[in-house]
């Protein structure tokens, strides 16, 4: 049934192309990225999760753990 529903749609046939098209689009620009990254940052970042250190951006969180909104609205 559902066969046949798509059958009668015209044009149909260029929503599948388009979405293959995009796909490999996507992951071709991912492998690129990917490939192209430098070794000191794959390093950098995986020693994030080992930091200790705290960070030197004001948080947003306050001693509750609460985050405050500027306006000073608790959430």
């Amino acid at each position: 049934m559902i066969k046949n529903v798509l059958e009668s749609i015209a044009g149909v046939e260029i929503y599948g192309i388009i979405s293959l098209v995009l796909f490999f689009a996507v992951f071709l620009f991912m492998v690129i990225r990917t490939v192209g990254i430098k070794k000191d940052d794959i390093r950098q970042y995986s020693l994030i999760p080992l930091d200790d250190t705290e960070s030197s951006e004001p948080s947003n969180h306050n001693s509750s753990g609460r985050v405050e909104l500027n306006e000073g609205v608790d959430l």
